[in-house]
């Protein structure tokens, strides 16, 4: 008699399979296996959720990685960051709203309100930032002039 071998499990194109932790605080740990997409950089083992309808996918983590979109702003008047905002790739695994589901982006200003944009929402946002970003380089033109001038 021959035993057949079991089946591999199929996974999604733009996905691979990862161990996932899984589990209350004060309970045993269940390490299962979940389709991750290949942009997700969550440590889904680390990163224990309760149960696996509360696993987020994300391009970022919170200490910061290569893979982070981000902007932080100072001030000649205080010290650190005065100003931050984090763009990065999310999909929530059974978000209320299916839109959060499917990759999203994200733009967290560390405050918790978050914008959640479609891909065209995205290309809109960097637009009106890349215009944002001309118009600033004119205004430290004119600044630094005026400064050399004494004004």
């Amino acid at each position: 008699m021959t035993l057949a071998a079991p089946a591999l499990p199929v996974v999604s194109p733009g996905h691979r399979l990862v161990p996932a932790a899984i589990g209350r605080r004060l309970e045993p740990t269940q390490v299962i296996y979940i389709e991750c997409p290949t942009w997700c950089i969550v440590d889904h083992v680390s990163e224990k959720e309760v149960a696996v309808e509360d696993i987020v996918h994300s391009s970022y983590d919170a200490l910061g990685s290569e893979n982070t979109a981000s902007v932080t702003v100072g001030s000649f008047l205080s010290k650190g960051i005065t100003f931050e905002m984090y763009a990065s790739l999310k999909a929530e695994t059974s978000g209320n709203d299916p839109r959060l589901q499917r990759a999203h982006i994200t733009l967290d200003d560390g405050g918790g309100d978050d914008a959640f944009l479609t891909e065209d929402m995205a290309e809109e946002v960097a637009d009106r930032m890349a215009n944002f970003a001309i118009e600033l380089r004119r205004l430290a033109g004119i600044a630094r002039q005026a400064n050399q001038l004494g004004a």
